[in-house]
C-alpha cells in the first residue's frame, strides 16, 4: 500500500451544497475539505482490515479510521453519527481527513443538540499511517493556519488543551450514565425476581431506593425525554448539553479563549465535580451496602419461584 499527501494544507473551507448530485457529467465539484490522502491498493481489501491513523508531532494517534463499518452502531435522534469508513478498493483510493480528532460516544436514546465530532486540531506537523495486511506506509504533512489570522502559538496550545479537557469530561459523563444504566438494569431484574418471595421486603425496598437514586443522578447529566431540538421548551437540556455548547464556542477559527469561556468552564466543572462525588458515594457506599444485604439474605444467583 502506498499513501500520498500534499506537503502542506491550508485551513480553508470549501462548500459543496448537500443537494448537489454526484458524478453527473459536466457538473463541477468543489475540492474536498481537509487533507486529501491518496493511496493505492493492489487488491480490494474486502474482509481484510485497512487502517488509517493520524498522528500528531509527538507521535500520538489522534484519529483512527478503518474500512469496516461498526455493526453494533445503533442510530437514534440527537445521537452521534456512524464512524467514517475509508474506501478500500483495488487501485487508487482517496480520503479527506477533516482536521478532527476522535468523536464522542453518546448515551443511547438521549437527544443532544450538539456536535459529537472530534475537535479541530491546531496548525502543526502531522503524519498519516496506512496499514494493510502488515504493510505500513506513512506520509508527513503540515496543517498551516489561515494567514489572515495572527495569534501566538501559546493561544493554539491553550485552545487544544481546553478542547481536550471538555471532550474528556463529556466522555466521562456519558460513560458514567451508561454504566449506571447497567447497574439499574441489574437492580430491576433482581427486584422482579424477588417479588412475592418471603422475607425480601427490605431487599425490594433497598433496590427501589437505588433505582430512584440512579434516575435522579442521570436526570442531572442528560435529558432522556427530548426527541428533537424543539423539546428543549418542554425539558431543558442538562449538564452534558451545556458542555457541548461551551465546546462549540472554543472549537472555532480564532483559538484565543475569552474570559467568559473560562468563567463558564469553572461553573460547569464545579457542577460536574459535585455529581461525580455523588456517583462515587452511590457506587462506593449504597451499592456496597446493597450487596452486603444480598449476601446476608443468602439469595441464590438464580432465583426460581
Amino acid at each position: 500500500a502506498q499513501i500520498y499527501a500534499p506537503k502542506t494544507t491550508v485551513r480553508f473551507s470549501s462548500f459543496s451544497p448537500p443537494w448537489l448530485p454526484e458524478n453527473i457529467p459536466g457538473i463541477g465539484r468543489n475540492p474536498l475539505d481537509g487533507v486529501i490522502l491518496d493511496y493505492y491498493l493492489k487488491e480490494k481489501a474486502d474482509t481484510n482490515l485497512l487502517t488509517l491513523e493520524i498522528l500528531d508531532a509527538s507521535g500520538k494517534i489522534i484519529r483512527t479510521l478503518t474500512n469496516k463499518r461498526d455493526e453494533t452502531f445503533k442510530p437514534y435522534p440527537g445521537g452521534p453519527p456512524p464512524a467514517a469508513v475509508i474506501p478500500a478498493e483495488a487501485g487508487l483510493n482517496r480520503y479527506a481527513w477533516d482536521f478532527r480528532t476522535e468523536g464522542i460516544p453518546g448515551v443511547q436514546g438521549a437527544f443532544v443538540y450538539g456536535d459529537y465530532r472530534g475537535y479541530r486540531v491546531a496548525p502543526g506537523q502531522y503524519k498519516a499511517r496506512l496499514n494493510h495486511k502488515g504493510i505500513v506506509s506513512e506520509v508527513s504533512f503540515a496543517v498551516v493556519a489561515d494567514p489572515r489570522l495572527s495569534v501566538n502559538p501559546a493561544d493554539w496550545t491553550a485552545q487544544q488543551q481546553l478542547l481536550e479537557r471538555l471532550t474528556q469530561d463529556i466522555r466521562n459523563m456519558h460513560e458514567a450514565v451508561t454504566n449506571l444504566r447497567k447497574v439499574k438494569k441489574q437492580l430491576e431484574g433482581i427486584n422482579e425476581a424477588l417479588k412475592g418471595m418471603d422475607k425480601t421486603e427490605a431487599m425490594l425496598q433497598q433496590g427501589e431506593n437505588l433505582i430512584k437514586k440512579i434516575d435522579a443522578w442521570e436526570a442531572n447529566i442528560v435529558e432522556s425525554r427530548q426527541r428533537n431540538f424543539q423539546d428543549v421548551i418542554n425539558w431543558p437540556s442538562k449538564l452534558n448539553a451545556e458542555y457541548f455548547d461551551l465546546r462549540g464556542k472554543v472549537d472555532v477559527h480564532d483559538p484565543r479563549i475569552t474570559q467568559g469561556v473560562r468563567e463558564r468552564l469553572r461553573d460547569l466543572e464545579a457542577q460536574w465535580n459535585t455529581h461525580q462525588a455523588a456517583m462515587r458515594d452511590l457506587l462506593g457506599k449504597d451499592i456496597v451496602a446493597y450487596n452486603q444485604m444480598f449476601r446476608e439474605q443468602n439469595i441464590p444467583a438464580v432465583i426460581v419461584k
